[in-house]
């Protein structure tokens, strides 16, 4: 596609040729920048899902009037769990833990240390319908309340499906808009060098011998413009990692991530040109078919 065939047409004078590869660049550092964030957006929720899968977190108020200590509490809560056939795992939540978990939102002032936390047990069940059971039999501990996570887990999914969905949306917006650029830029070609076409329509030229010329010109336009957009999205997002907490979505300078990125930009490089060229052809030809 991209074998340089014998120069008739002087496609490379136009002015056109430079806002093209502008174009395909953007629109190709967009579609990459919206991948690489639906990748990394699927691989956090899987992690989300796999970890909170079946997971319960049992919670005891400090704060309640009928608890005599925590720690009874706590014994008497896990003892109560592991006796039920649905439960896998019980592990209790020591304060350290609880405290280190909260330290993000709280900070690391005297008041997140003096603050009273509730005791936390994390509770494995072997499907996820046996919350219910748990829920029952924690009713004989008033202190107790059950966390399910699948409520607010549900949501999240469903506002990271939304997430992925607008990040196709706009794969498929910026592909419309190089489509168009390409072929108004085709376009404009075709007017240009409109005698010249007829001339060699007269001395036996064939309209794919034409077609070639305008489908080398656009499809070398947009490599370049793709391979600037790639390389100017990956150090986006490599620069983006580095300030400010993407690196939980995944997009990191780890071998897998750089790994992830590289793949999502050769995949938009490619599609970009092949795109391209394939727009240009289909073009020409139309055009050309329609001449007198």
């Amino acid at each position: 596609m991209l074998i340089r065939p014998d120069p008739i047409l002087a496609l490379n004078r136009e002015g056109g040729s430079r806002l093209l590869a502008w174009i395909v660049g953007l629109t190709t550092m967009s579609a990459m920048l919206a991948l690489v964030g639906a990748l990394a957006l699927g691989g956090l929720t899987q992690r989300w899902t796999t970890g909170l899968t079946n997971t319960l977190t049992v919670e005891i108020d400090p704060a309640a009037g009928t608890i005599a200590s925590p720690a009874v509490t706590v014994a008497r809560v896990v003892a109560l769990l592991r006796a039920l056939p649905a439960v896998t795992a019980v592990t209790p939540i020591d304060e350290a833990t609880t405290r280190q978990l909260l330290r993000p939102w709280l900070g690391d002032g005297a008041m997140a240390d003096t603050l009273p936390l509730p005791a936390l047990v994390s509770v494995t069940v072997a499907r996820a319908s046996d919350s219910a059971a748990i829920a029952g039999a924690l009713a004989a501990v008033p202190e107790a309340q059950l966390d399910d996570h699948a409520a607010w887990l549900g949501d999240l999914l469903a506002l990271a499906q939304l997430a992925r969905i607008l990040a196709g949306a706009t794969i498929v917006i910026v592909g419309g808009i190089a489509i168009t650029a390409v072929v108004l830029t085709t376009r404009s070609g075709l007017a240009a060098h409109r005698l010249t076409i007829e001339l060699l329509h007269l001395i036996g030229a064939t309209d794919r011998q034409i077609a070639g010329q305008f489908q080398h010109h656009v499809a070398v336009l947009a490599l370049r413009g793709s391979l600037a957009g790639v390389i100017t999205g990956g150090l986006l997002i490599a620069g983006l990692t580095l300030l400010t907490p993407l690196h939980s979505l995944s997009i990191t300078l780890s071998p897998t991530g750089v790994i992830a990125t590289t793949l999502a930009g050769i995949v938009v490089l490619v599609l970009a040109t092949t795109l391209a060229a394939l727009t240009t052809r289909w073009t020409v030809l139309r055009a050309l078919r329609r001449l007198p």
